[in-house]
C-alpha cells in the first residue's frame, strides 16, 4: 500500500514507525475505535515538537492519513482537514511570527556590555510584565501562571 502511494521503499519503515508512535501515544483502544479528536490532537502535539523537521511532520500526516483513510477506512476520515496539516508541515515562520528572534541582540550591542548585562526585568517581554506583577502581587507561583 505504501509504494502505491508514492512512499519509497527506504522510507516505508519510517511510516510504520510513525504509526507505532501514534499507537503508543494513544494506547488503550483499538485503532478502529479512535476518533477525529484523537488524530487531530496528536497532529497538533507533534506539530509543536520543534525537534521534528518539516519532512518528518509530513511523514506523520501521510502515515496517519493512509492508516485511517485507506487501510482502516474509518467513516470520519473526511472530517480531518488533511491538507491543512500537509501545508502546516512545510510552513515557514514569517518574519512577524512571535518566535522569530529577529529583534534579539547579543549582549554588548545597543549600549549594553558584558560588564553591564541587562537586568532580568529587561529580558521579559513587555506584554508579560503586567501578568508577572499581578502574579507577584497575589503571590501566585509559576504553576499558577502556567494555568492562566
Amino acid at each position: 500500500m505504501l509504494d502505491q502511494n508514492g512512499v519509497i521503499p527506504s522510507a516505508a519503515r519510517w511510516y510504520v514507525m510513525r504509526v507505532e508512535e501514534y499507537r503508543k501515544a494513544r494506547e488503550g483502544r483499538k485503532l478502529r475505535d479512535h476518533r477525529v479528536d484523537d488524530v487531530v490532537s496528536y497532529l497538533q502535539a507533534v506539530g509543536r515538537d520543534q525537534r521534528l523537521e518539516s519532512w518528518q511532520m509530513a511523514q506523520v500526516v501521510q502515515a496517519l492519513q493512509l492508516l485511517f483513510c485507506q487501510l482502516l477506512g474509518v467513516p470520519w476520515c473526511g472530517e480531518i482537514d488533511w491538507d491543512y496539516y500537509w501545508k502546516a508541515a512545510f510552513q515557514e515562520l514569517g518574519s512577524e511570527h512571535p518566535t522569530v528572534a529577529r529583534q534579539n541582540r547579543p549582549i554588548g550591542e545597543g549600549g549594553s556590555s558584558a560588564a553591564d548585562p541587562p537586568k532580568p526585568a529587561q529580558l521579559v517581554n513587555p506584554s508579560l510584565r503586567s501578568l508577572i506583577r499581578t502574579a507577584q502581587k497575589h503571590r501566585l507561583g509559576f504553576l499558577s501562571l502556567a494555568r492562566m
